[in-house]
């Protein structure tokens, strides 16, 4: 066995298992504040992934660079979620709480389409979401 090839393996096995764990803390850190069980986070993991591949893709970013520009988009973004989808589900019921962070990776999956971006058109008042029209 080569020994390059091994240290090659071992690094990518000790780096996936430490985002396996980073994602692991962020289950409890979220289900111990809240009480509610996020399942938005991997797909925010997955879209924080994609964001720091696409500065460094679409806007040539080295990956020095691109690590802090996502970490602050991913803020922004997580800023907008709690101020538009959470904070107005505040002493509404608890399925409320939990299927709001659920809805939104199932509801930005072809996010932009082909016809561009999703309007919104109407807001329920009960639970505040947007529904989105092609």
């Amino acid at each position: 066995m080569d020994i390059n090839f091994f240290a090659e393996v071992l690094i990518g096995g000790l780096l996936s298992g430490v985002m396996y764990a980073l994602v692991a803390i962020g289950f409890v850190l979220i289900y111990k504040a809240s009480g509610v069980f996020n399942f938005a986070q991997g797909a925010m993991v997955f879209f924080a992934a994609l964001t720091c591949v696409g500065f460094m893709d679409k806007f040539g970013f080295s990956l020095w660079l691109a690590i802090p520009a996502t970490i602050v988009a991913m803020i922004i973004l997580g800023l907008a979620i709690e101020r538009v989808v959470l904070r107005p589900l505040v002493n509404q019921p608890e399925i409320a709480l939990f299927m709001a962070p659920s809805a939104w990776p199932s509801s930005s999956k072809d996010w932009p389409s082909s016809s561009g971006a999703r309007r919104c058109i109407s807001w329920t008042s009960r639970l505040r979401t947007c529904r989105a029209s092609s």
